[in-house]
């Protein structure tokens, strides 16, 4: 017998053996087979894809990439490479490249439900809904019952808010597991969003029945006890979900925010302490509570928040607002006015931001600069409340030189808001030219 052929035997014997200890789940004693394979004949794409396996089955996926990728340079559609591989990326967390090699293994066998699945999966975890829609779809054309593929999809339109699509998905997923906790939670949080507060409860409860201490049922239910105006209620079942785990953000957001919105504010500042001690630079976190602070009057701590938070965040024109709003209540409006024009870079026809420089400016007897801002403000919503009574204010108590047309807006705005005598007051800044074209509601006056 030729040295060759005794290789060839010996390569199909190892080989087998190797496979027999991989199905038993010895994957150590396995990769010593393949390897020795390997040895004698480099190419043996048996042994190279059986080393692929062993090590993606022992998590060591770059490993298991290694030597699928050596076995498809053998043989570049080998479907058992090539399916590995996606596996292997999948367990690396680099998606795109698990969809490229399971599409190339679809070309084969485009009918694979499992693999179509995993890419409807995929495209799901780096937020390609539309494209996993079309795999999942795919799969459901197959076999409607799909189990996989309808609670897939049903996330999908979930995370598309297209609550309706995913209500329908997740209640035929329940029809063949009835008892499926995670599912029936989402299908709770899915009728509660939909508006179906009576169906979200009834589903909520019944996931409490599979899993009695299920956090996102409890949180759901919660809710829905807020709704109804049961705050007590509310923050009992909200507090139940922490039990002796206090890491749970989402809850302690809830609790923290129920707390300051109701004024509690410190019960509020407490809640939202302990869940910065998790996730210290949580923005929604040090949001709501620099606007504790500002809420229970703590404006010098408010101040230090929202600079936290400007450190961390510097383009959020809600922190930088709230920075402004806290320098304001201290009394520093230098600050304020600052802070409030960053805002501005941002959002430059914010009219509440304009209208509270306006104000700052009056209060620093800045006439012409008040002005400015409280037109800039009107120019862009004529009716806006804040700037018209800050105008009125204005043009009442400072030496001010405005055209016309906005002296007979804020007059106007006075005679419907205020009273005829404000209006008569700020009339008397009209010019000729001016009063000879007031509107019929002015002239009576």
């Amino acid at each position: 017998m030729s040295e060759t052929s005794s290789h060839s035997q010996d390569a199909s014997s190892l080989t087998r053996k190797g496979r027999s200890l991989f199905r038993k789940g010895k994957f150590e004693e396995a990769i010593g087979l393949f390897k020795e394979v390997i040895g004698f004949d480099s190419n043996n794409i048996f042994a190279l894809v059986g080393l692929g396996d062993c090590y993606r089955r022992l998590h060591d996926f770059n490993e298991a990439v290694n030597f699928y990728q050596t076995a498809l340079d053998v043989d570049e559609d080998n479907v058992f490479a090539l399916l590995g591989l996606g596996d292997s990326y999948r367990g690396l967390i680099k998606f795109n490249l698990a969809i490229d090699a399971w599409k190339k293994f679809l070309t084969f066998q485009p009918d694979n439900l499992q693999v179509l699945t995993r890419i409807g999966d995929s495209y799901r975890k780096i937020n390609n809904y539309d494209q996993a829609l079309i795999s999942y779809e795919k799969v459901l054309e197959m076999q409607a019952d799909n189990p996989y593929a309808l609670r897939g999809l049903g996330d999908c339109y979930r995370a598309k808010r297209m609550y309706e699509g995913a209500i329908k998905c997740w209640q035929k997923y329940l029809t063949f597991h009835p008892g499926n906790a995670a599912v029936l939670s989402r299908l709770g949080d899915a009728l509660k969003r939909m508006g179906n507060y009576a169906a979200a409860m009834k589903v909520y409860n019944e996931t409490l029945e599979v899993e009695k201490n299920n956090a996102f049922a409890l949180v759901g239910l919660g809710d829905l006890e807020l709704i109804e105006g049961d705050v007590d209620k509310a923050r009992e079942l909200w507090s139940a979900t922490l039990g002796a785990d206090l890491s749970n953000i989402t809850v302690l957001c809830r609790l923290a925010d129920n707390y300051r919105h109701s004024h509690v504010y410190d019960k509020a500042e407490q809640v939202y302490n302990i869940a910065l001690e998790f996730d210290p630079e949580n923005k929604f976190l040090l949001t709501g509570l620099a606007e504790t602070y500002r809420g229970s009057k703590k404006y010098d701590r408010a101040v230090a928040a929202f600079e936290k938070l400007v450190g961390l965040y510097s383009d959020d024109e809600i922190i930088l607002t709230g920075l402004g709003d806290s320098h304001r209540d201290l009394g520093n409006l230098s600050s304020a006015i600052e802070s409030w024009k960053k805002t501005l870079v941002i959002s430059p026809n914010n009219v509440f931001v304009l209208g509270r420089i306006g104000d700052a400016y009056r209060h620093l007897d800045m006439a012409s600069e008040s002005a400015k801002y409280y037109i800039d403000s009107l120019e862009i919503e004529v009716n806006d409340a804040c700037s018209l009574h800050g105008l009125i204010t204005l043009i009442l108590t400072q030496d001010v030189d405005l055209e016309d047309r906005w002296i007979i807006a804020a007059a106007e705005h006075a005679k419907t808001h205020k009273s005829i005598e404000e209006a008569r007051e700020v009339l008397e800044n009209v010019s000729e030219k001016g009063l000879a074209s007031l509107p019929e509601s002015l002239r009576n006056l």
